[in-house]
């Protein structure tokens, strides 16, 4: 009933979100929000969307993922979610490659198929992001090993440090460090006279 009070929360308040069934590998797309449509940044209509078969987008890879939360989501009868990239096309924005995160719940059963309720979350920028970030600390990495230079990745929480390969091999420290930087001064890796500063530069740093 488009006149429901269900119509009004489902397409304004809840975010971008979907129904469709699911039964023995099968996905049929019921209804989407326009806040999905926009989460998808394609300049897809509502029908348009609707029309896409949820599968076609995803490669065998991402579709065992989708599925296996489908399937954890019945079996658990709570949100389930996942996080999976999906090819869309559309004639104004051509195609493009998105990841989707994926927050799925049943809400209805009918014999072998079941009702699910679909939150999504275009988080593309995000995971580019982190993508870009792995790239450049890999290629600094990389340039280190080649000049002298030395890189320490320190976890303040937990006081864990790792070192990069040259301090491997020319300090010969452990691949991981717990309690840093008192055990890396207990191995002698700062003289005693810098202890005390350097402690005094971490607190700093933390700060």
């Amino acid at each position: 009933n488009p006149d429901s009070m269900e119509t009004l929360i489902f397409s304004n308040f809840v975010g971008a979100a979907a129904l469709f069934t699911y039964q023995e590998g099968k996905l049929e797309l019921l209804r989407v929000n326009e806040k999905y449509t926009r989460e998808l940044a394609m300049n897809l209509s509502a029908q348009e969307v609707i029309g896409i078969d949820p599968r076609q987008g995803m490669d065998e890879d991402n579709w065992n993922i989708y599925e296996s939360t489908i399937k954890a989501a019945i079996a658990s009868g709570e949100e389930e979610t996942c996080e999976t990239w999906r090819s869309l096309h559309s004639k104004c924005c051509g195609e493009d490659r998105i990841c989707i995160r994926n927050s799925l719940r049943v809400i209805g059963k009918a014999g072998t198929q079941y009702l699910i309720y679909s939150l999504v979350q275009n988080i593309t920028a995000e995971k580019n992001s982190y993508q870009e970030i792995y790239e450049s600390d890999q290629r600094f990495r990389h340039a280190s090993e080649q000049i002298n230079v030395y890189a320490w990745e320190y976890e303040f929480g937990t006081k864990r440090m790792r070192p990069c390969f040259r301090c491997m091999r020319d300090l010969h420290l452990p691949p991981l460090l717990e309690n840093y930087p008192d055990s890396a001064i207990e191995m002698g890796i700062f003289p005693p006279d810098y202890a005390d500063m350097y402690r005094h530069f971490g607190c700093e740093l933390y700060n």
